[in-house]
């Protein structure tokens, strides 16, 4: 009998990650929008998004396919080294991308640090960093809860 309640994390973070929860806590709502922004968290770097897109236990690849998959399917999530190129549309980026070699591709953006994706979860820096590798990181977080959105919803047992 109890029905769900769709909260998108992008109210409490930097990532758009909507999902569905269940529970029988009295009182739950949408939680306001704290305006938080994908840039505030990255280490360094630019995006032409406000959020990220879904962590995901699987990222883009560092390649050409993986730069095009992110442009066109918008799956996964890159930081841009120049701010000139993450300002440009889409289809510019494809362009410029068509020209280049894969070596030139690769030089234009980078993945999530692992402290990155940390933060997008809502979590403190060093969760998991130093406990466990990259790829075991990536998939904990990618299964796991948005920390904020669980906060909103367990604030309502007080």
């Amino acid at each position: 009998g109890v029905e769900p309640i769709k909260i998108c994390s992008s109210t409490l973070s930097p990532q758009r990650r909507g999902r569905y929860y269940w529970t029988n806590i009295p009182g739950i709502t949408i939680p306001e929008d704290s305006n938080l922004k994908l840039e505030s968290l990255l280490e360094n770097g630019f995006t032409e998004r406000e959020k990220s897109l879904a962590l995901l236990t699987s990222n883009v690849s560092h390649s050409r396919k993986g730069l095009l998959r992110y442009l066109n399917r918008s799956i996964g999530g890159v930081v841009f080294h120049g701010e000139a190129f993450a300002k440009l549309s889409k289809s510019d980026k494809i362009k410029k991308i068509e020209l280049l070699s894969d070596v030139e591709v690769k030089e234009l953006f980078r993945l999530f640090t692992l402290k990155e994706a940390t933060r997008l979860q809502g979590l403190p820096d060093d969760y998991i960093e130093g406990t466990i590798s990259r790829t075991a990181g990536f998939h904990c977080l990618g299964n796991s809860f948005t920390n904020p959105v669980i906060k909103s919803i367990l604030s309502n047992l007080i």
